[in-house]
This record gives C-alpha cells, sequence and structure tokens, in this order.
C-alpha cells in the first residue's frame, strides 16, 4: 500500500509543477481554448491519480475486505476515468477549427487509447483479479498521460 502514497505524492507534485510552469509560460499573454484544454487534461489526470491513491486507504480504513477493496477502486476509476473522456471529447469537439489543428487526431487517439487501456484493465480487475497490480498500473497510466500533456502544453505551444 505504501507505493500508492508515492504515487498519490508524485501526483500531487505533477499537478502543482505544472499549474506554476503554465503560469509563467502564459504571463502576459491571453490564453486561447487549446491552452485551456491541455492545461485541463494534464492537471485532471494527476489530480485524478492523486485522489484514486487514496481510495485504497479510504477503503482499508472503513474495513473493506481486501477483495472490495480494490474492486470498489477499480468501480471509481472506470466512472472517473470515462467520464473525463466524455467531457474531454466534447471539449475537443467544441474547438474552433484552428485551434483542433494543433491538437493532432493521433494524440487524441493515443489518449483515448491508453484510457481505454487503463478501463479495460480495471474491468479485468473487478472481474477476475481483485487485486493491487493492475490498479497500480492504471493510475501509472494516468501518471503518463499527465506528463505527455504537460510537455505538449509546454513544448508544442501554439503562436499568439
Amino acid at each position: 500500500m505504501e507505493v500508492f502514497l508515492t504515487l498519490a505524492d508524485f501526483s500531487i507534485a505533477l499537478a502543482g509543477f505544472t499549474s506554476v510552469v503554465i503560469v509563467f509560460v502564459q504571463q502576459g499573454e491571453r490564453w486561447r481554448d487549446v491552452d485551456a484544454f491541455r492545461i485541463r487534461n494534464a492537471l485532471f489526470l494527476s489530480i485524478a491519480s492523486a485522489f484514486l491513491s487514496f481510495f485504497p486507504f479510504l477503503f482499508q480504513l472503513l474495513h473493506f475486505s481486501e477483495k472490495n477493496i480494490w474492486a470498489n477502486c477499480s468501480y471509481l476509476f472506470i466512472m472517473a476515468v470515462f467520464t473525463f473522456w466524455v467531457i474531454q471529447i466534447n471539449r475537443y469537439k467544441k474547438l474552433s477549427i484552428e485551434d483542433k489543428e494543433l491538437i493532432p487526431m493521433k494524440v487524441i487517439i493515443m489518449v483515448s487509447t491508453v484510457l481505454f487501456t487503463a478501463i479495460i484493465l480495471q474491468i479485468v480487475n473487478v472481474l477476475i483479479y481483485c487485486e493491487p497490480g493492475l490498479y497500480m498500473l492504471s493510475i501509472l497510466l494516468l501518471l503518463f498521460l499527465s506528463f505527455f500533456a504537460f510537455v505538449r502544453s509546454i513544448f508544442y505551444r501554439p503562436k499568439s
């Protein structure tokens, strides 16, 4: 269970670092919709990783059985990530054509593929295993996407 505290620490640090860097990068400039889209991705994924890392401790405090801890964590993961994906796809559709050109379709496909891989891992965890390994792997996938979104928001910025 200690690994989940480490994941939570890393998630919170990534969210904080993302926020600080974005404030300095955006100083004096008008935020574009595509910037907000990227920032939401990076921040949500890192904050979600932190919260999802704390749920095993919450369920342990509530005296859930080992199997129920991981099943409930997986259910929460599926709901959070699927909801995030639906909201972000709708936000992507609302971007202007110019902003959509700044986020290549291959990036949307890659992010969606990783999110659905994480969801499938959690479905397998609920139906077959109910163990921490797949849950931890899925949180690591969210952190990978958060880092990817952070790097893209810094190095692939549109020209104003």
